[in-house]
């Protein structure tokens, strides 16, 4: 994980970025999982001072290489999914 700050005092961009593993019963769970994250990490940005966002994005592979991709480009946004999950990948 890698992760660079700012004082509260500056402005500048801070960049952030994870990758990890996390299980999930379904397609649709993890769609709501991932709307919900970028909502409450928007939310949580704007309550610490945040202004703008400039864009956070994300991708999420399973096993079989299947992709979903994610995004939020504003506070007002509603989080982006997009993407298909088989129902054997989530098995």
């Amino acid at each position: 994980m890698t992760e660079l700050s700012m004082s509260k005092h500056e402005e500048v961009p801070t960049v952030f970025t994870y990758e990890g593993k996390f299980p999930f019963d379904s397609g649709t769970q993890l769609r709501e999982n991932i709307e919900s994250f970028l909502s409450k990490l928007a939310l949580n940005l704007k309550k610490e001072g945040c202004k703008v966002i400039g864009h956070i994005k994300g991708l999420i592979e399973t096993d079989e290489r299947v992709s979903l991709f994610f995004n939020l480009t504003s506070f007002e946004q509603e989080p982006s999914v997009r993407g298909i999950l088989p129902h054997n990948a989530v098995n």
